[in-house]
């Protein structure tokens, strides 16, 4: 049937299952596709990061002042220059599967496909989680008491540098005592007359 006879027209039933059905097998297909594409960026990731592995950097002498700077007056133990030395990019492994992040996750991707593809998914992201035990950790017990530690300390910030890969240690009333003094300076910056973040949000 061509298309400009259907102009003006309602479908019959059977156009609609044709139509219907269509739909479902374009979307099945786009899933399917997608799935394949996240697949297969996962597995070059993987391969990326197991070519490069932080564990393997020396961090010991002078190698670990290279990539850990401390001008504070804070006194590093080894464990916080340790893990500090992994960089600031480095993801520390979880103690627990984030079960409730994939499922909110899945959610969100089930709104936009069918009801059958939708249930799949479900199904599928279940039974994986359910399954899976939380990976081996890549810190030492002491490292990650030693990160909780840094954390919770209020008196310095932990930066990236200006330059290169390495991780400063600064003293927080100090670092905002310098930003404070270069916002003063009129040359460079200028008071607002106004907060603008209202207008912002509203757009």
């Amino acid at each position: 049937m061509k298309i400009e006879s259907l102009e003006n027209k309602t479908l019959s039933n059977e156009h609609k299952y044709l139509v219907d059905n269509h739909l479902l097998r374009s979307r099945d297909r786009e899933y399917k596709q997608t799935k394949w594409r996240h697949i297969t960026k996962l597995s070059v990731l993987k391969e990326k990061r197991d070519k490069i592995s932080t564990n393997n950097v020396s961090l010991a002498g002078e190698q670990l002042k290279k990539w850990v700077v401390n001008l504070s007056k804070y006194k590093l133990s080894k464990n916080e220059e340790s893990v500090l030395a992994k960089g600031l990019n480095f993801a520390v492994s979880p103690n627990e599967i984030p079960k409730e992040d994939f499922i909110v996750a899945t959610e969100q991707a089930c709104s936009s496909l069918t009801p059958a593809v939708a249930a799949d998914l479900r199904m599928k992201v279940a039974q994986t989680i359910g399954n899976k035990k939380p990976p081996k950790s890549n810190v030492s017990k002491e490292e990650r008491q030693a990160l909780y530690k840094l954390k919770k300390e209020p008196d310095i910030l932990v930066l990236p540098a200006d330059k290169g890969k390495a991780t400063v240690v600064v003293d927080k009333k100090e670092y905002i005592g310098k930003v404070s003094d270069m916002l003063r300076e009129e040359k460079t910056y200028g008071k607002l007359k106004k907060d603008p973040l209202p207008s912002i949000n509203d757009s």
